[in-house]
C-alpha cells in the first residue's frame, strides 16, 4: 500500500450512521465490540441497534454476504446471499 493510500484509509470514519434513515454502516457492528458471523453474535448488535435507533446495519468484516433478521417472537434468522440484493 502506498503512503497516500494509507493516509486516505486513516482519514475514513470507522462508522457512518444516517440517523434520519435509521441506517448504520461500519466494519464491525453498531456495538463496535465484536464481529458478527452467527445468529448468536448478532444478538449484541440487535441490542445496540435498538439503543441507537438503527433499523438496518451494513457490516463489512465477515467478507461473506448474509442477512440476519430478528422476528417479532425474538428468533434470529440467517440467510446466506448467493446473488446481489438491491434494497
Amino acid at each position: 500500500i502506498t503512503p497516500e493510500t494509507t493516509e486516505f484509509l486513516t482519514l475514513l470514519p470507522l462508522e457512518i450512521t444516517l440517523a434520519s434513515e435509521g441506517i448504520h454502516l461500519s466494519h464491525y457492528g453498531p456495538s463496535m465490540s465484536q464481529r458478527v458471523f452467527t445468529p448468536e453474535d448478532s444478538e449484541t448488535e440487535f441490542k445496540a441497534m435498538l439503543r441507537r435507533e438503527v433499523r438496518i446495519a451494513f457490516l463489512g468484516h465477515s467478507h461473506t454476504p448474509f442477512v440476519f433478521s430478528k422476528e417479532g417472537d425474538g428468533r434470529v434468522l440467517e440467510e446466506q446471499l448467493t446473488k446481489p440484493v438491491i434494497l
